[in-house]
């Protein structure tokens, strides 16, 4: 269990929507219906659906893909991390 998928990252990095679990990290990552869809984990029947939805529905693809947002690439996420744990450091020092 991921809480921040890269292939979720990487495939909204190339605004592609997905289909994922809704599990764990994947279906916060996934707004249903807005960025990609989410599946029922487990249940191969609503994967099924989802897949066949996309299929039947190809300008859903393109309608999610405009609603996906700019995504942080990994060094971005990486030196905002920093910052922030620089700024705790600063102020426990001062304690």
């Amino acid at each position: 269990m991921e809480n921040s998928p890269l292939t979720i990252r990487e495939a909204f990095m190339s605004k592609t929507p997905v289909i994922a679990s809704d599990i764990g990290g994947l279906s916060e990552m996934v707004q249903d219906g807005e960025t990609g869809l989410l599946f029922k984990a487990g249940d191969s029947r609503d994967l099924f659906k989802k897949i066949r939805y996309f299929i039947d529905n190809p300008i859903e693809i393109e309608r999610m893909s405009k609603k996906i947002k700019k995504v942080k690439t990994i060094e971005e996420n990486a030196k905002e991390m920093e910052a922030i744990y620089r700024e705790l450091i600063l102020k426990n020092s001062s304690k």
